[in-house]
């Protein structure tokens, strides 16, 4: 391992932040807690991937830190513009902080720029929709995502 690798400090950010998203770690908030600390030092050594943002991001979105979240998903962006992932992540943090108007067009831009489309990003879609009263158009983001994974909690509950 390198310690002065940017890229080694986003795989351990981005394995802490799975271990407590996943479940693994009976301390989830310190497991996000060094996911953090890991993504930090990777923008610290100015990784140019934008990963440590994206994963600083996605923290602070589960947080409801949504200013925060919004800024390192701005400067994911500007390291990776033409990445699908940022664009859900803006897209997501616009829904919960309550400019899903916003968020609609973060998760088409997602879905356009990638030609396998993960689950994720129709699901971001679906939510905007709900969030801004538009049932049908919801209804079919939600079906796509069901389409690509149907054992898709949130949106199953959506359809329900």
């Amino acid at each position: 391992m390198e310690p002065d690798s940017p890229l080694m400090h986003n795989f351990m950010a981005f394995g802490r932040y799975l271990e407590a998203t996943l479940g693994f770690r009976d301390d989830a908030e310190q497991a996000l807690d060094e996911a953090i600390a890991a993504a930090d030092r990777a923008i610290d050594l100015d990784d140019p991937s934008g990963t440590g943002h994206m994963i600083k991001g996605m923290i602070q979105l589960r947080r409801r830190r949504h200013d925060e979240a919004l800024e390192s998903a701005d400067n994911a962006f500007r390291r990776r513009p033409s990445c699908p992932w940022v664009y859900a992540l803006r897209g997501a943090v616009h829904n919960y902080s309550g400019r899903p108007e916003d968020g609609v067009d973060q998760a088409r831009l997602a879905i356009r720029h990638t030609p396998l489309v993960p689950p994720a990003f129709p699901a971001v879609l679906a939510t905007a929709h709900y969030l801004m009263g538009q049932h049908d158009e919801a209804i079919d983001a939600a079906r796509g995502t069901l389409e690509l994974a149907p054992d898709t909690l949130e949106t199953s509950v959506m359809l329900a």
